[in-house]
């Protein structure tokens, strides 16, 4: 779990960040990052943005645009690799239409958008999920997947070996989770953290 004001977005020079996304961002607290879990198939995947962008701007948001995470699966398993998904980051504005805080914002947008999103790919309660939001935040950004702790800065190296990439946290539950059920949860919790028994819990704190 990163903190987004960390990110190497704001730790390279402005020129730097904007040729690694294409567009300029706000100051941090302005703007927000949304990791997803996509549909390989593409017509499929451009459905899924298309439903979302349409909910964010019906609620007053910008987006200010995609980016595709670099990732390197070269060290992932069989079962990883048959269901891995493409990894996207969305940066949204704040809404112009609500007073509410940020983070509130988001919550509301990232309730209604998973359930017109889900409606537009038909995918069934219960059923398959090929279209995932990891997190929606203006203060933090998930990285997590189909992996073991020794594999995730590899897979994400990109992000997570740059020089620039600072972290506070790192959830590493014992069982073996799927791509969409990887903790933490969209809304940046863990379930199993009450059990205590089934995770490690490490924290490194970079702010100082």
């Amino acid at each position: 779990m990163v903190p987004a004001s960390w990110s190497l977005y704001h730790m390279t020079s402005s020129k730097r960040s904007q040729r690694m996304l294409g567009f300029e961002l706000p100051p941090p607290g302005e703007y927000a990052v949304g990791m997803f879990f996509m549909p390989t198939d593409e017509k499929r995947r451009e459905k899924g943005k298309a439903e979302f962008k349409k909910v964010a701007e019906s609620l007053g948001h910008v987006i200010l645009g995609w980016r595709l995470v670099p990732t390197n699966n070269s060290d992932l398993g069989e079962s990883a690799l048959e269901t891995e998904p493409v990894i996207e980051q969305v940066f949204i504005t704040k809404s112009s239409r609500s007073d509410a805080e940020f983070e509130q914002q988001l919550y509301i947008l990232r309730t209604l958008s998973i359930t017109s999103v889900r409606a537009s790919l038909n995918i069934k309660r219960g059923g398959e999920r090929d279209f995932y939001m990891c997190s929606l935040s203006s203060r933090t950004i998930v990285y997590k997947g189909q992996l073991k702790p020794s594999q995730l800065k590899g897979y994400y190296y990109a992000n997570l070996g740059h020089e620039n990439f600072m972290s506070y946290m790192a959830l590493c539950p014992a069982a073996v989770l799927l791509w969409p059920t990887a903790m933490p949860d969209s809304s940046g919790c863990d379930l199993r953290l009450g059990g205590g028994k089934e995770m490690c819990l490490c924290i490194r704190d970079n702010s100082t």
